[in-house]
């Protein structure tokens, strides 16, 4: 397999081209090529997800687009089979069928441990037997819209002037740390005030 080019678009994964090689007489020809593989970097926890395979047949015969998650496959698609799709199950990855095509696989209500590498894999059918595939590293996070913290565990007082310490905790390693206090209730503090974080 030739990698030919590996770009980042904005926030997505886009991995371009990979190609398949079948000699023939002697002669190098192309045939099934991976023309675009698109995997979100980061993604909020509950959101869903959409991981694009596009490949190109070149005249070649579709024998199967499979999806991986970590080495271990979640998703099957193979035209002559019937029904066509199958799905295996992972922690992590739930599949919307509805919304699903050969080309798109739509994760929903992703979770913390949907995080991951995910694999696209697509092979043609007989004689040439070719498989392409490429990968992208998906990221979920975690919001703090709960607005759990010191307003639940602990009321505090503070003047200007005071040297504030605050350490962020989660039980989830995954969870990014916060980076933003708000002090909506203390007029003091204004921007440019300085606040030293523990993480």
């Amino acid at each position: 397999y030739i990698d030919v080019l590996n770009a980042i678009k904005k926030n997505t994964y886009t991995l371009l081209p990979t190609v398949g090689l079948a000699h023939e007489a002697g002669n190098c020809a192309i045939s099934l090529r991976m023309s675009e593989v698109r995997i979100p970097m980061h993604i909020v926890k509950g959101q869903e997800a959409r991981l694009e395979c596009h490949f190109d047949l070149e005249g070649e015969a579709l024998y199967s687009v499979k999806w991986y998650k970590d080495g271990s496959e979640f998703f099957r698609y193979v035209p002559r089979d019937q029904p066509p799709v199958q799905l295996f199950n992972l922690p992590g990855v739930s599949v919307e069928m509805l919304n699903s095509t050969p080309s798109q696989v739509i994760l929903k209500s992703v979770s913390l441990a949907s995080t991951g590498r995910y694999r696209c894999e697509v092979s043609a059918e007989a004689p040439s037997f070719q498989t392409v595939s490429d990968h992208g590293d998906m990221t979920i996070v975690a919001t703090t819209d709960d607005r759990r913290g010191l307003e639940e565990e602990e009321q505090i007082s503070f003047i200007a002037g005071d040297n504030l310490f605050l350490k962020t905790s989660n039980p989830s390693e995954s969870t990014l740390p916060v980076r933003r206090y708000n002090f909506l209730n203390y007029p003091e503090f204004y921007p440019g005030n300085f606040l030293q974080i523990c993480t």
